[in-house]
């Protein structure tokens, strides 16, 4: 009898402990199933908020250089694809953004037209511009400010510029004297490995810029606005703000 009683109580015992470990197992079950399931979510918010942000980011560089060509339009009086093309190289080969490139060469472009002539400037200040550390912006400024007018802004780099305002002879003495100094920097800066980091990001810009422009949202957004533009006067008189 006292076996069995014994048996009964352990038997119990042990029933208690299993229902206790389904019970344990269920929760560890269900609090899985719901990390998995806030796991999905969490992925899907992220994943939503990764893609707007790239969106965003194409839509902001696509809007740089867009501003970046009319700049350079608008110098020249012309649109050029060569200059836009060469912009585009020099990107390859100085760690510089094609979208700076075009501002600099628009700078230079208010007092220069010939193409070939604003191509060897373009150089001539990436290479001063790197080696002396300076704004790619401010460097394109200080060349063009030289070229059109009387003050050489770039003495106090050494560089000597003598010729009347507008001159060839203006012209060539810059380049040559900022090549004597410069020439090459841009180049070597690339050739590093934050140069070619540089290089990549600049890279992965113009593909974002490329599926602005080719990816139809552009064509979207302006049949958008003819659509708001046709229907706002019908609002405005349904609303009688008209």
């Amino acid at each position: 009898m006292a076996n069995k009683k014994v048996t009964f109580i352990i038997d119990a015992k042990t029933g208690k402990a299993q229902a206790g470990m389904a019970k344990v197992d269920k929760s560890v079950k269900s609090m899985s199933s719901s990390m998995k399931s806030l796991g999905k979510t969490m992925g899907l918010v992220f994943g939503i908020g990764a893609s707007i942000s790239f969106l965003k980011s194409s839509i902001d560089k696509f809007i740089e250089q867009e501003k970046a060509i009319r700049k350079l339009d608008t110098a020249l009086g012309k649109s050029t694809t060569t200059l836009q093309n060469y912009a585009s190289e020099l990107q390859k080969i100085t760690a510089t953004g094609d979208e700076v490139i075009l501002g600099m060469m628009a700078q230079i472009g208010m007092f220069v037209k010939d193409e070939d002539a604003i191509k060897r400037l373009t150089v001539a200040t990436l290479d001063m511009a790197v080696a002396q550390g300076m704004d790619m912006n401010a460097a394109a400024q200080l060349v063009a400010k030289s070229l059109g007018s009387s003050t050489n802004a770039l003495s106090r780099y050494g560089v000597e510029v003598t010729g009347s305002v507008g001159s060839t002879e203006r012209l060539e003495t810059a380049l040559k004297n900022m090549n004597d100094k410069f020439s090459g920097q841009a180049a070597a800066a690339a050739d590093t490995f934050g140069g070619k980091i540089k290089t990549i990001s600049d890279t992965f810009g113009d593909m974002q810029e490329v599926l602005i422009e080719e990816g139809g949202l552009i064509e979207a957004f302006d049949q958008f606005t003819e659509r708001l533009d046709a229907s706002a006067p019908i609002f405005l008189a349904l609303t009688g703000t008209l």
